[in-house]
């Protein structure tokens, strides 16, 4: 059973063999599972803190795919900075990327400020709140973007896997 791209040519996970956040980026990882805040709890992603987001001034740190794969989808979507704010104060890019490695295993990143490398040559300028499929091939360790403040503190990460069913939350 597909649920992949279009594209997508076998099944099954595979291994993750890059950070996203290089180590030397990196502050710290939050696992999924958090039970706070306005999420679905638990929640069904973690996150890679940068230790550029508390830097004084901030600083971006790039993001690498973790893995061999095509990246299937790409997003734009303009955000304000706090939802609760008025319209004066200033909003933000959050860019998304979903990198698949099998028709059923992917990973996805929010977060982003901006693409980087071949992904942003490939999509170019992306629009207010537009996506688009590139289903651009990347390798491990390669650089497909930035993140850092004003977006975010690091990265949101979503490790997909359609072959595993968890149990104990519902009844599927």
């Amino acid at each position: 059973d597909s649920h992949g791209s279009a594209g997508c040519q076998k099944n099954g996970p595979t291994t993750i063999t890059a950070s996203p956040i290089a180590l030397d980026d990196l502050l710290y990882i939050q696992p999924m599972g958090l039970m706070v805040g306005g999420h679905v709890t638990p929640i069904d992603h973690g996150y890679f803190y940068i230790k550029g987001a508390v830097a004084h001034p901030a600083v971006y740190a790039p993001v690498y795919a973790p893995l061999d794969g095509t990246v299937t989808a790409v997003s734009r979507t303009v955000r304000q900075s706090d939802p609760a704010a008025k319209a004066d104060h200033p909003t933000y890019d959050d860019a998304a990327i979903t990198i698949e490695a099998s028709c059923t295993f992917r990973v996805r990143f929010s977060n982003l400020v901006t693409f980087g490398g071949r992904v942003a040559d490939t999509v170019g300028a992306l629009a207010d709140n537009q996506g688009t499929n590139p289903n651009l091939p990347v390798k491990a360790g390669e650089l497909i973007g930035y993140t850092g403040l004003p977006t975010a503190g690091g990265i949101d990460v979503w490790v997909e896997d359609d072959t595993q069913t968890l149990t104990g939350f519902i009844n599927p």
